[in-house]
């Protein structure tokens, strides 16, 4: 798989974030009018069990990172750690700044919430971004977890989906009891749970899957076509989270990486692909804390989920280029 299309597979992601984020609470799906439904549940809202974009950004880590294993030194994962909590301080400040006029009675809040917020500690500004630290506690790890997966990719894998499916029970059994509430044990639990869809990643470069799938449907387009939509309505159709959300991502990518896009696809999907860090740490601003009634005053899903990424988009070039000019100054030393 090429660079270009690991961010054509991050454009996927930050779509279906956006998607998941704006209609996968029925509170949420309710306020908007809907046209479709199947058994009496809102089309929008099935269609948000086809996402799982924490997942997806895993595996591309876990990928990418496998790749380029050899620089994957600690000066290196220090180096591009700064420049995404960097990244996310500025977005949250412009945010942090906005909410202070729009809504006073959170934004900055305490002493206190602004420090757990400014180390991702716990994200009470935006919630959406929980997974910044865990994902930052996994890049630390990546090489100990390589070497046990050059090692023994087998028993590491069996391992790591041990820890998956232990999370899930821990989860259901403690989470809004305690785990929710401590931080001390959700990050440990949460970071756990990553290693599974990380190493699957990682498996993904080094036997060549996405290559292989390339290769085998290359002249099997129907079969591919039938994939395409088997691989989302069997994660429709099943309530097996925990079996079928990580199967989805893991078929669902290579299946789309074999299908030959139109070039208005691929560009549409690089330009999301290249805004996707920025678009994360934005979107639940406005479709949450700061402008809800307004995107959700469109009613219809096709149009609020159309105004959310307008906005979200909009807003990540302004952070891009901020973020960009301030990271030149600091790692440059320019102007």
């Amino acid at each position: 798989m090429t660079p270009k299309e690991t961010t054509i597979l991050k454009g996927v992601a930050i779509l279906f974030m956006l998607y998941l984020h704006l209609f996968n609470s029925m509170n949420q799906v309710e306020l908007c009018t809907n046209l479709i439904c199947i058994g009496g549940i809102p089309l929008a809202h099935i269609l948000s069990r086809c996402t799982n974009p924490v997942a997806i950004y895993l595996l591309l880590s876990g990928y990418g990172l496998y790749k380029t294993r050899e620089r994957l030194t600690a000066r290196n994962t220090s180096r591009r750690l700064a420049k995404l909590y960097i990244h996310y301080w500025i977005s949250m400040g412009i945010f942090v700044a906005i909410g202070s006029v729009i809504a006073p009675e959170k934004y900055p809040g305490t002493l206190s919430d602004f420090i757990v917020n400014l180390t991702s500690w716990h994200t009470t500004y935006n919630i959406q971004i929980w997974f910044l630290l865990p994902y930052a506690i996994m890049i630390l790890t990546a090489p100990y977890l390589f070497e046990l997966f050059e090692k023994k990719p087998v028993i590491t894998l069996a391992a790591a989906a041990m820890l998956w499916g232990g999370e899930y029970v821990v989860m259901y059994l403690y989470g809004n009891s305690y785990l929710y509430t401590h931080r001390f044990a959700f990050i440990p639990v949460v970071t756990t749970s990553f290693i599974l869809p990380f190493l699957i990643g990682a498996a993904m470069a080094r036997y060549g899957i996405f290559e292989r799938f390339r290769t085998y449907f290359a002249d099997k387009k129907m079969l591919l076509a039938v994939m395409l939509v088997a691989v989302p309505l069997l994660r429709i159709s099943t309530d097996i989270d925990f079996i079928t959300q990580l199967l989805f991502v893991t078929l669902f990518l290579p299946l789309f990486i074999a299908w030959k896009r139109p070039q208005s696809v691929d560009r549409f999907l690089t330009e999301m692909g290249n805004r996707s860090t920025s678009m994360w740490f934005v979107h639940s601003y406005f479709c949450y804390y700061l402008f809800h009634d307004f995107i959700y005053g469109f009613r219809y899903p096709a149009a609020i989920f159309l105004v959310l990424l307008a906005a979200s988009y909009a807003a990540a070039i302004v952070v891009d280029r901020l973020n960009g000019a301030v990271q030149k100054r600091i790692f440059h030393g320019k102007a």
